[in-house]
């Protein structure tokens, strides 16, 4: 008489996690350690065993690789501090949008000082300057522009629109307007700081991947720069990773 089915069902489970171990062994290009880890992950993905029924045993291949476990779990505790180093520090500050932009104000000339890198700025080696046109309908004409490591002048257009009734919370598009019904087409646009004066901007998202520091002047002064650039940090942002622009 064989096993009732909810029985099969955990030996049949168990069963497919060992098959899973020595396949992963299989796998590991002979390194003891490395098999060793199939077994971390075995031990976390495996059902708990039943006194109803026995498993099988694992296979030879299995056994003589179990030793290898506690190597495993040793090299994993000594990684466990060296990502905590690494984890980003907690913000200390919200990263939100500011509560109101003017956007007839906001609009004009913005110089660019610093930006996290970007795959789409890549070669823009300087002179980087965003240009934003307020339209009748409420959406914004943009306009960036970079001089190239080959000297040449790169230019993308776009148009920017708000996210419900918010004036600081954007959307951004740069592919064409018949694309514009996707919504992976339309980037996040934080206004996350702005100067009372709107001499100045800090333009991030709410995942922290991009940012961007502004200036109306082509070279915002050093103090102003490093203030936001420590208050970009105090909000969670990889500042370490800026790329400061030149500005001719």
């Amino acid at each position: 008489m064989g096993l009732p089915s909810d029985a099969q069902a955990r030996v049949d489970r168990v069963n497919s996690v060992w098959q899973q171990v020595d396949d992963c062994i299989a796998g590991a290009g002979g390194s003891r350690a490395d098999a060793g880890a199939c077994h971390v992950a075995a031990g976390i993905a495996a059902p708990k065993r039943s006194a109803a029924f026995t498993p099988p045993p694992p296979s030879p291949v299995t056994l003589a690789l179990w030793s290898d476990r506690r190597t495993a779990m040793t090299r994993i505790a000594l990684l466990l501090p060296l990502l905590m180093l690494i984890a980003p520090a907690q913000a200390s500050e919200p990263n939100r949008p500011v509560a109101h932009v003017d956007l007839a104000r906001y609009a004009g000339t913005w110089y660019e000082q610093a930006h996290l890198p970007m795959f789409f700025q890549r070669k823009c080696a300087r002179d980087t300057v965003a240009q934003y046109t307020l339209r009748s309908d409420g959406r914004i004409d943009v306009v960036n522009r970079c001089t190239q490591t080959d000297g040449t002048v790169r230019e993308a257009r776009g148009v920017a629109r708000r996210v419900g009734d918010s004036t600081s919370q954007l959307k951004v598009r740069f592919a064409p307007e018949w694309l514009g019904f996707l919504p992976f087409v339309w980037g996040d646009y934080w206004i996350v700081g702005l100067d009372d004066g709107y001499r100045w901007a800090m333009v991030g998202s709410p995942g922290r991947d991009y940012l961007w520091i502004l200036s109306r002047e082509r070279v915002l002064d050093v103090d102003t720069r490093n203030r936001l650039v420590e208050r970009a940090r105090s909000m969670g942002y990889p500042v370490g990773k800026l790329v400061f622009t030149p500005q001719g």
